[in-house]
């Protein structure tokens, strides 16, 4: 059996992208929301969420 592989990083909600941990800031990473999205209004990170959200449903 293979062995599994694993991501080093984490996992972005907003951007659905897997980056580097210093990508993230300290609550960042329990949020799981990286620098570059953290900066955006909330308005747009929701939308940007629920745009992921669809098109991770349909793939």
């Amino acid at each position: 059996m293979a062995k599994k592989r694993r991501y080093r990083g984490h996992f972005c909600k907003v951007c659905g992208s897997i980056l580097p941990n210093e990508k993230f800031s300290g609550k960042g990473h329990a949020a799981h929301i990286c620098k570059k999205c953290a900066r955006k209004s909330k308005a747009q990170r929701s939308e940007e969420i629920i745009i992921t959200r669809i098109y991770n449903a349909l793939s």
